[in-house]
């Protein structure tokens, strides 16, 4: 049986507080009756600076075409060394899976990248994130399509500059155990919200290749770019009119719209996992969104990817398409299936570089 631990944070100006909720284990001598307190001297700015740096490397590499491998994640790798400590460790080592539930900027770091004596912690633990604590009984108890192996593909090339999309939902699409009549692809111009809306419901897997758009104007038009007739203005994806919103699966429209029995969304797109932070450590987004809407377990990104390596032509290893073998055909947990699939990314001689990789979290349900 998988043994899961709970780590959730707590950030101030000038400490980091990780609480450890670990289930009682009488086997491993384990009875905690409180949450484990560990202390970190770091603070928000600390944190806030690293996101800060790992969000101007990704601008730098698509705009000014800097060298992945320029890229210093000094100072991440520093933070990760003063969260997970030889103490924290050693309250945890006992555990094959880790929920994280972050804190106010902690949301926007991916932990799972952090370092504990030179390993990953992808490599050392099956890990998901959580909005908060809450919301785990909530999704454990979420009611699911009982329909095994159906799904609902949707692939939007929005420009012709970006022709990866609809081919890496190609290729989900002809996998061959999924099952003719629980099936239906929305590919190009197909892709519309409306249609999406019509056919989400009976589907137990839904996967959205497009692109993303997150707004800090009003994080609830944060979605994913389905087909439209855009404005002129509109460009790769982040320049939209007030009129484009229409085409856009938002997290308002999710929120009033969409009910799912989905066990697992994947969002292919870019910065689908960026929300708003509200007083409260309350956050507006997509993810909150689909777990309102019924999906137990999300894949979104944090950051931009980078060379479309889950759509890759020449590394088909790489693919998409291989994260759902594992989960369908060798009947892997979702927790162990995307960290297999993370590692068979980050264990690429071409891909190893964690901006390739880190940028994918899984959020919700591990099982």
């Amino acid at each position: 049986m998988l043994k899961k631990v709970l780590l959730e944070f707590f950030v101030t100006d000038n400490e980091i507080f990780t609480f450890i909720v670990r289930p009682k284990l009488p086997e491993l001598e384990m009875n905690d009756e409180e949450p484990i307190v560990v202390r970190a001297a770091l603070g928000s700015e600390d944190i806030q600076q690293a996101i800060r740096e790992i969000k101007e490397d990704f601008k730098s590499i698509k705009t000014n075409n800097i060298e992945i491998t320029d890229c210093d994640l000094t100072n991440f790798y520093n933070i990760g060394e003063q969260i997970f400590t030889e103490e924290l460790m050693a309250y945890i080592e006992a555990f094959d899976a880790i929920y994280f539930v972050p804190f106010g900027s902690l949301h926007y770091l991916p932990l799972h990248a952090m370092k504990f004596k030179g390993k990953h912690l992808i490599d050392l633990f099956q890990i998901a994130y959580l909005p908060s604590a809450s919301v785990l009984e909530y999704i454990q108890h979420s009611e699911v399509c009982n329909i095994e192996k159906s799904i609902l593909l949707g692939g939007v090339d929005s420009t012709s500059e970006t022709p990866n999309f609809i081919w890496e939902s190609d290729q989900i699409d002809q996998l061959p155990f999924w099952e003719g009549q629980n099936k239906i692809y929305l590919k190009g111009q197909t892709c519309t919200k409306e249609n999406f809306v019509a056919h989400c419901q009976e589907k137990k897997y839904i996967h959205l290749s497009s692109h993303g758009h997150f707004s800090e104007k009003d994080p609830l038009n944060s979605g994913l770019i389905l087909a439209g007739d855009f404005s002129d203005s509109f460009v790769d994806g982040f320049d939209l009119l007030d009129d484009d919103y229409q085409f856009l699966l938002t997290a308002r429209s999710i929120f009033e719209e969409v009910q799912l029995k989905t066990d697992l969304f994947v969002l292919s797109a870019c910065v689908t996992g960026d929300s708003e932070y509200k007083a409260g450590d309350e956050l507006i987004g997509l993810t909150r969104a689909l777990m309102y809407a019924g999906a137990k377990s999300m894949i979104v990104t944090l950051f931009p990817t980078i060379k479309n390596v889950t759509s890759s032509r020449r590394y088909p290893e790489l693919q998409f398409a291989r994260f759902y073998e594992l989960l369908i055909e060798k009947e892997l947990s979702k927790g162990a299936a995307f960290q297999k699939y993370i590692q068979t990314i980050k264990n690429h001689s071409s891909y190893n570089h964690p901006y390739y990789w880190m940028p994918f979290i899984l959020v919700g349900n591990l099982n």
